[in-house]
């Protein structure tokens, strides 16, 4: 599978989450331990490359101090045992079922494309 480009990613995520209430984000890697660049991105910190994201509760005062809306400041040794890294068909299959608030993919019976197109427009 060839890496993901800017445009694609673009395209993807405009489209994707078009009708969902969702954060999406990205950001460079700077660390050899991954867990410490998830940080960068839930601090909201903008991807210095430009990459498109959706963040719908940015905008929103209440979510300050609410445990509901992500994230809070949380230290490295807190949020390392939370994560876990995921193949690339689990990727494409959480990004397809966050595009539905019951994160499920029986949303995608919305969308023009079949499956396996919104699989591949997942992946760039």
């Amino acid at each position: 599978m060839p890496p993901v480009d800017q445009t694609s990613w673009d395209a993807a995520v405009r489209h994707l989450y078009r009708d969902a209430y969702a954060y999406v984000a990205t950001g460079p890697r700077h660390h050899e331990d991954w867990g410490l660049d998830v940080l960068t991105v839930m601090a909201r910190v903008p991807d210095p490359r430009g990459w498109v994201g959706v963040d719908d509760a940015a905008q929103s005062p209440e979510r300050e101090g609410d445990p509901k809306y992500p994230f809070a400041d949380h230290t490295p040794e807190y949020i390392a045992p939370r994560l876990k890294e995921v193949d690339q068909g689990s990727a494409e299959n959480l990004l397809l079922a966050l595009t539905e608030s019951g994160c499920t993919l029986a949303n995608l019976q919305y969308f023009a494309e079949s499956p396996d197109e919104l699989r591949a427009s997942a992946t760039g």
